[in-house]
């Protein structure tokens, strides 16, 4: 039986920290080359962390077939945006799947931050990998 290990990839897709008011794609500023690629396996699970938040911040999940473009010419994934975090709901997780199929190849997270910080991160762990064993993980332990 192979391990969770051999069967996933963890990937950070927002570092944590503290965002100021803008849109960002993946943290940063909207540039190319900055998806996550997803081909090799079939679902994501999704984490959003969010510790404060001052302002509100708004994270959904984007797609695209083509990592040369700019982030923000990705396709919204139909249904794929987390709750507004705003003060009244901050300082916890949302867990959201994802499918990966063909038409996403790369995932990439949009944020609009709005009125003051936030601090967020995103990771995903990649599931369902297409062929076994992966080197996706780096393993700290294995007890």
């Amino acid at each position: 039986m192979n391990k969770i290990t051999e069967m996933t990839k963890t990937v950070q897709l927002v570092k944590a920290d503290a965002y100021g008011v803008a849109t960002t794609y993946n943290g940063t500023a909207d540039a190319s080359g900055i998806g996550i690629d997803v081909s090799a396996y079939n679902e994501a699970l999704i984490i959003l962390n969010s510790g404060t938040a001052a302002g509100t911040n708004t994270v959904t999940l984007l797609s695209t077939n083509d990592n040369t473009a700019v982030a923000s010419a990705a396709t919204a994934i139909t249904d794929a945006a987390f709750t507004v975090v705003t003060s009244a709901n901050d300082d916890a997780v949302q867990v959201a799947r994802v499918n990966i199929g063909a038409d996403k190849k790369y995932l990439i997270v949009s944020s609009a931050v709005a009125d003051d910080a936030c601090d967020f991160g995103v990771v995903a762990v990649l599931n369902k990998a297409q062929s076994v064993p992966t080197a996706g993980n780096t393993v700290v332990f294995d007890v």
